[in-house]
């Protein structure tokens, strides 16, 4: 029996162990990603990049909007009233002939029968007051309404489509930075995978040296303090493994956030960055098109904008014609209805003093048009002083990159060499520990220089990429 229990409960834990490695796998996923899928990915679920489209169909349905308000407007409405004093009026008995009415149905208030002429009732006028409406009533209106002409319309209208453009071209600019800070964090995660490869591999090749030097040892070929530094610059190469490791990560976080990836899914690039830097090239001499930086369409967009607010306030002082039409029934009417049902009119709003204020509102858009164009202006200059910078630095950065690669070859040599001289006892340990630190730094300021050369190219390309 207590056999079989035991049986059971392992069952138990099998099956428990199996589905929270169920769960785990469902809640962790792996992907691999090369820098351009990388990129579609960020298009469609960054959130700048959602939170851009979305705008997008914000200034759509505003262009509805605007566009509605000239079409006809129906509205119908039903009020219901009770008059606790029902006023009436009366019509004078005195010096009036009074002349004999035929009414269908029941008699009204304020009459009495006169006499019965081929089956209808004739009555006259008792001198009663007339209710003016029932105690209680139920009216029901349907309004139908036109716009006509309004100035303030037909350039409300012009704007909502400007607006609807600088909502299209946020997008093109979120699009544009999207993918460049995806290419840079992407870039980054390359050089710091193969620098720590580099220091990787250092690592080994120290651990191999200590071991023959250590044997070398035993034997009385070398000395302790060559152990002892060996033992320092393997220590300095563990902590520098440790510190590559966790940026690596960092920046593998920060990717899958740019991607919208949950932070617990595995990532895995698949671009080598051999194959990156061999596209690589010095810049070509192309000349900046500033008219198709998505920035200075934007100030141009801008300045349109600022013009159409200006014709906003100046239509102002334009009249606004309406038309309407409004039927009319009523739950119970009264003995003498004086309202029509049917009005059919027109509205004609003329402005005609405001005490200024009209005048200054214009004056207000006016001065920041100004701005807008001095802004257009000075974005011109600025955009174009940029690019001649970034295309400084990318050729600053092309030829330092040039330069530290050299010198990372020659160290290695230099490394190299130094290393088997150490082996065979003719270098010392000090004089090994030297070499070693200069072909890390110099190895790490060529990984820095490919870094610095690849953001100066992106940075470039945000300014040189065309718009459409």
């Amino acid at each position: 029996m207590n056999k079989l229990r035991k049986i059971k409960n392992g069952l138990w834990l099998i099956a428990i162990g199996c589905l929270s490695l169920s769960n785990a796998t469902a809640q962790s996923a792996s992907r691999t990603l090369s820098l351009q899928e990388a990129k579609q990915i960020a298009l469609e679920n960054n959130t700048a990049m959602k939170n851009a489209k979305l705008d997008v169909s914000i200034a759509k349905k505003k262009v509805i909007e605007t566009t509605a308000i000239g079409l006809p407007q129906v509205s119908a409405t039903a009020n219901y009233q009770h008059l606790f004093n029902v006023p009436s009026f009366s019509f004078p008995t005195t010096g009036y002939t009074q002349t004999p009415l035929t009414f269908s149905g029941t008699t009204p208030k304020g009459f009495e029968q006169f006499s019965s002429v081929g089956g209808l009732n004739q009555y006259v006028y008792s001198g009663e007051g007339f209710p003016i409406s029932p105690k209680d009533n139920t009216v029901f209106k349907l309004q139908v309404s036109q716009l006509i002409f309004s100035g303030e319309y037909i350039v409300g209208l012009q704007a909502t489509r400007v607006y609807k453009l600088i909502s299209e071209q946020s997008l093109v600019k979120s699009r544009i930075e999207t993918e460049a800070m995806v290419e840079s964090t992407y870039y980054m995660a390359l050089v710091l995978a193969e620098n720590l490869k580099i220091v990787q591999q250092n690592k080994e090749l120290t651990v191999q040296t200590l071991k023959e030097m250590t044997a070398m040892n035993k034997a009385g070929f070398n000395e302790q303090s060559d152990l002892d530094q060996l033992q320092i610059n393997l220590n300095l190469l563990g902590n520098l493994e440790l510190s590559l490791q966790g940026q690596l990560k960092n920046v593998h976080n920060q990717l899958k956030y740019q991607l919208g990836m949950p932070l617990t899914d595995d990532l895995t690039l698949s671009d080598q960055l051999q194959d990156v830097i061999a596209a690589v090239s010095p810049f070509d001499g192309r000349e900046f098109n500033i008219k198709q930086n998505i920035d200075f369409q934007m100030v141009i967009n801008n300045v349109s904008a600022q013009k159409l607010s200006l014709r906003r306030e100046q239509s102002g002082f334009l009249p606004t014609l309406s038309a309407f039409y409004q039927h009319q029934e009523k739950q119970k009417v009264p003995a003498l209805d004086f309202e029509p049902k049917d009005v059919l009119g027109v509205t004609l709003s003329i402005p005609i003093f405001t005490s200024g204020s009209r005048f200054m509102k214009v004056k207000q858009a006016k001065l920041a048009l100004e701005k807008a164009q001095n802004s257009q202006v000075d974005a011109e200059k600025g955009l174009q002083l940029k690019f001649d910078n970034q295309r400084l630095n990318y050729q600053t950065a092309y030829n330092t990159f040039l330069n530290q690669r050299e010198s990372s070859e020659l160290s290695q040599r230099i490394f190299d060499k130094t290393t088997a001289k150490f082996k065979q006892g003719v270098s010392s340990s000090l004089e090994l520990t030297q070499v070693q630190s200069q072909y890390l730094t110099s190895v790490s300021n060529y990984y820095n220089s490919m870094l610095i050369l690849l953001n100066a190219r992106v940075e470039l390309q945000k300014l040189t990429t065309p718009s459409n």
